[in-house]
């Protein structure tokens, strides 16, 4: 589900880790070239954040379920 509403607008093509010959970003259509460090470091932080708010998430809606509150 995740993949699916995660478009990783910022990434240009997939698999985002392979090694090409150049390395863009995409914001809003405008592509900016930038090195494979940045563009890994972006791609990671990208899939790492969202992963963590989609488990805070689910945590909350289970930590509500099973105690009826918000956390404190």
């Amino acid at each position: 589900m995740m993949f699916a509403t995660g478009r990783l607008d910022g990434v240009g093509e997939f698999p985002a880790l392979q090694r090409r010959t150049s390395y863009e970003l995409n914001n809003h259509g405008a592509r900016t070239p930038v090195s494979r460090t940045r563009y890994v470091a972006l791609v990671v932080s990208f899939a790492t954040g969202w992963t963590a708010m989609a488990l805070a998430a689910n945590v909350s809606a289970l930590y509500r379920t099973l105690y009826g509150r918000e956390f404190e």
